[in-house]
């Protein structure tokens, strides 16, 4: 995954892309036709003169993480706690260029193994901090947000989590670790003549968990299904123990555990861990696009 100093802390992408306009006098009174005047709020242009709020924790709560994770996966850092303060939304956008954060995580962790979030989330549990998973960092519905209170926030950023640990052909699946960028996993599936075939729009800087964790469908949805109809089993991280749900292919009970940690938020634990249905890699695509003269034609 991309370090943090490699990304545009302000908005989608790397730093030093850009997708220049041919015409920008055009654009812009295109859209002071459509929208009005532009106005002129302020802009920071650099992180670090974005005002946070001190951490809460204390020296004895930050060297309790640090015996779980270790010192190196514990951060403090102020551009760590900046990006993992917002989503990518337009309003989380415009607040993070205007320098308007609320909220920050009062510490970032990386952990790198499974039984590192175990243990972080029983001594969350044990002093009530509360504990955010990141992926990508993607989520437009403030799911990577701090909430408000006065409990300390940990923001788990899984990006250590990033292999692919197993491909069964003969079965068509693989076990995969949930911190996986969408680029990664395809690479890997690609090169063994399989696709996981979901795309969202957010594909390039999101992850497998964090599609797990939203219930998320892509431009290809149609065809290979959403991210429901791809997840066979999945292992869980939670306060009181692990949770892992059978590898079987089809269930007849209910209610089905899977189904709800799908789409659970972060809310009933931590995903780390996916066993996914793959698909034969297509010899070709092809993509069309329909243009309408207006929107009611349409």
């Amino acid at each position: 995954m991309p370090l943090n100093d490699e990304l545009k802390w302000w908005g989608w992408g790397y730093k030093g892309e850009s997708f220049p306009i041919p015409s920008p006098q055009a654009f812009w009174a295109f859209l002071s036709s459509r929208l009005g005047e532009p106005g002129h709020a302020p802009r920071v242009d650099n992180p670090e003169r974005i005002e946070l709020p001190a951490s809460r924790f204390s020296e004895h709560e930050l060297q309790r993480l640090q015996a779980v994770v270790g010192e190196a996966n514990v951060s403090l850092d102020h551009l760590d706690r900046v990006v993992h303060s917002l989503g990518k939304s337009y309003p989380d956008l415009l607040r993070l260029r205007q320098g308007k954060i609320q909220r920050a995580p009062d510490a970032v962790v990386y952990p790198r193994e499974e039984t590192q979030i175990q243990r972080l989330l029983q001594e969350a549990q044990t002093h009530r901090w509360r504990v955010i998973p990141f992926g990508g960092g993607t989520s437009v519905v403030g799911g990577v947000e701090p909430p408000q209170g006065e409990q300390p926030v940990i923001t788990l950023d899984l990006r250590h989590l990033n292999k692919v640990l197993e491909i069964d052909a003969t079965s068509g699946l693989a076990t995969v670790q949930c911190g996986i960028l969408g680029p990664h996993l395809e690479q890997q599936l690609n090169a063994r003549g399989f696709t996981l075939g979901h795309f969202p729009q957010s594909f390039e800087f999101s992850t497998l968990g964090g599609w797990i964790a939203t219930r998320s469908a892509g431009q290809l949805s149609t065809k290979y299904g959403k991210i429901e109809d791809l997840v066979c089993s999945l292992r869980v991280m939670t306060p009181s123990g692990t949770v892992e749900t059978a590898l079987v292919p089809a269930a007849a009970t209910g209610p089905q555990v899977l189904q709800m940690l799908i789409g659970s938020e972060g809310s009933l634990g931590v995903i780390t861990r996916a066993t996914m249905r793959l698909h034969p890699f297509p010899h070709a695509r092809k993509f069309q696009t329909f243009v309408f003269r207006s929107f009611a034609a349409g």
